[in-house]
């Protein structure tokens, strides 16, 4: 990353170069609070992170005559963002008309709770406008902006949950079903056209893995929550839907990522962060690959084909709020589209389970999916418990998919395009970083084979040896770091090859070990007299419970470092970003890419527009600001 020098690099940007050209920010498209004070300098503490969300609305009005009629299609953008304990709504104008903060759509100020995160319903039109909003207080409440009405409020007692509301978002394809995640970890479906239970919900389980737990609401007729969704252990921070909607990936504060098939309930893939939190989660926009950011102050990306890490991006120095892929600036293939094979497998191909941490069960299960089309569990939801126990006689095995060819495409007289992915994140040091992932780093080849002094040499076998999974040349590999490997061959004899490294490693990080105590290393039977003891005592069988769950954690963690799931930090390509730009004073919350602009929003209630290459427009006319205050109190 190229410094400015002189300090000029902590000054605030309101410009940036790319390849593609210059990011200008917009100063009269600017949103905020309509007095454009910002929240924190009126007295009040904003712990609760700017959120924004969009929803573009077709109008379709027909003017012509009985022969041929003229129909004429326009589309309006609706943008929502909460500050504090207030919620704005505003008619987006982008980059070429100047924004008019004395006319909201709607204003609403909440007393005793505040707004934390909302998200339209993508089937909006001119007469209603739906949106869902999550509150601190636990509850749900499905209002219209444009009537300026409450349809239904859920949770309203906290019956079902007291935590706050970290997520909200409606379920692709369906028209009355959402999920909302809280910070006990739980997440739950909802109908909105269901009522909720009178009462504290009784549920049943209806399935359970590692880290995760999966029950249904018990009661006579259907009620809200569907379900009941029990992912890791602390806050469940954000989930995000595949652009198909057959699966959602889910960030949780235990610094796990678990990757679900919505569809079945069956865990996909599971990663570990390298450490701290899980913040945030994102598609590509193909859906082959997530990526994370957190407290690790990292952004990974993560394969989902083949369930492991692929790169880890440094450049934040501080917590990453918010992922999201540029799809307007990315160059990718959809899977309907021929794409030319690496040596390592076709980059678009399915069914690239060698790498997987699930056994092969899981894996024929993983690829029977792609076989056959899932109804949406919003159309009959008796149906997912019905698909889970008969997918065992309808299920088609690996041989029967496509195969995996090696090779050019069908199509050799078609120039072939360059794979690559613009990503971009935002963090609490106020940066906004952007990257670019290229085809070396999410499919590279076999490193190259150096010359080894071997002092035995192996007769050839029969045996199947395991690979290690592709890496980036410019990295050391793992097989060069010690000088003795045992290896065994068919009859079990056990021979030694001494090699000679040929690249300097630089040390790892410190790993995180648990030494087992006294009472671990004597056996089961002096932990159940300590418990005994410490049930007999008042408090005491509570810490020693807590003890035992953080230890088995610690464990757990440790397992899985140096992993597919967690690799160190030389395992793994490092990436640095294409630019780095200090674009506010505060922590920054909020990433939107679109057609025209990036939209950005910070802890202080500003939502910027920075217009991309091209589309700036110079002839904006500044408003005058009258400083009028509408709204509704709720």
């Amino acid at each position: 990353m190229a410094s400015d020098g002189g300090g000029k690099e902590h000054e605030v940007k309101d410009q940036f170069k790319t390849r593609e050209g210059t990011y200008k920010e917009m100063k009269l498209s600017e949103y905020s609070r309509p007095n454009k004070v910002p929240y924190n300098a009126q007295g009040y503490q904003n712990d609760q992170p700017v959120n924004i969300s969009f929803v573009t609305i077709t109008d379709t009005s027909s003017n012509g005559g009985l022969g041929a009629p003229n129909t004429n299609t326009t589309t309006t953008d609706k943008l929502c963002f909460n500050v504090g304990r207030e919620l704005f709504f505003y008619v987006y104008k982008g980059v070429k008309k100047a924004t008019d903060l004395t006319k909201p759509l709607d204003k609403r100020v909440y007393k005793g709770t505040l707004p934390t995160c909302h998200d339209f319903h993508p089937q909006c039109n001119t007469d209603s406008l739906r949106i869902l909003v999550g509150f601190s207080a636990g509850q749900v409440q499905l209002i219209d902006p444009l009537r300026k009405d409450v349809f239904k409020l859920f949770n309203e007692e906290r019956l079902i949950d007291k935590t706050k509301v970290t997520y909200v978002k409606w379920v692709p394809g369906s028209p009355t079903m959402f999920v909302a995640a809280h910070a006990s970890g739980q997440m739950y479906m909802y109908n909105e056209e269901q009522p909720c239970v009178p009462a504290p919900p009784t549920y049943l389980p209806l399935k359970q893995g590692q880290g995760y737990s999966i029950h249904t609401c018990k009661s006579k007729s259907t009620r809200n929550p569907i379900f009941r969704w029990v992912v890791g252990d602390g806050s469940l921070n954000q989930f995000d839907f595949s652009p198909d909607g057959k699966h959602i990936a889910c960030v949780s504060q235990d610094g796990y990522l678990r990757v679900f098939n919505f569809n079945t309930m069956d865990i996909h893939g599971v990663m570990k962060s390298f450490f701290g939190g899980l913040l945030c989660a994102t598609w590509s926009p193909d859906g082959k690959f997530v990526a994370v950011g957190g407290e690790d102050d990292l952004v990974t990306i993560w394969s989902f084909h083949e369930c492991r890490v692929l790169a880890r991006l440094q450049g934040h120095q501080s917590w990453v709020s918010v992922v999201a892929f540029d799809q307007f600036t990315s160059n990718y293939k959809t899977s309907n589209d021929n794409m030319c094979c690496s040596e390592n497998g076709s980059p678009g191909c399915n069914h690239d389970y060698q790498d997987c941490n699930h056994d092969d069960k899981d894996c024929s299960r993983d690829d029977r999916d792609c076989n056959r089309d899932d109804s949406h569990p919003s159309n009959c939801i008796a149906d997912v418990v019905t698909r889970r126990t008969s997918s065992n006689s309808s299920c088609s095995s690996l041989v029967n998919c496509a195969p995996v060819t090696s090779g050019r495409s069908s199509q050799v007289d078609e120039p072939r395009r360059l794979l690559t992915y613009r990503l971009g994140s935002v963090g609490q040091d106020t940066y906004l970083c952007l990257w670019d992932l290229t085809e070396d780093i999410l499919f590279p080849r076999n490193p190259l084979i150096r010359n080894r002094a071997h002092t035995n040499v192996l007769p050839q076998s029969n045996c199947h040896q395991p690979s290690l999974p592709p890496r980036c040349n410019s990295l050391p590999s793992k097989a060069n770091r010690s000088t003795a490997d045992n290896t065994t061959d068919c009859t079990g004899a056990v021979t030694t090859v001494t090699t000679t490294p040929t690249v300097v490693v630089a040390a790892a990080p410190p790993v995180v070990t648990t030494t087992p105590s006294y009472d671990d290393r004597r056996g089961d039977k002096p932990v159940e007299k300590f418990d005994k003891r410490a049930n007999s005592l008042p408090g005491k069988s509570d810490k020693s419970t807590e003890l035992r769950r953080l230890r088995t954690q610690i464990a757990s963690d440790c397992r899985l470092y140096g992993t597919n799931s967690c690799p160190t930090m030389e395992d793994v390509p490092i990436l640095e970003p294409l630019i780095t730009k200090k674009i506010s004073l505060e922590r920054l919350s909020a990433l939107v890419f679109r057609e025209d602009s990036i939209v950005t929003g910070c802890q202080m209630g500003l939502i910027k527009t920075w217009a991309r290459p091209g589309n700036t427009n110079t002839n904006q006319a500044p408003l005058q600001s009258l400083h009028t205050q509408t709204g509704t109190i709720v």
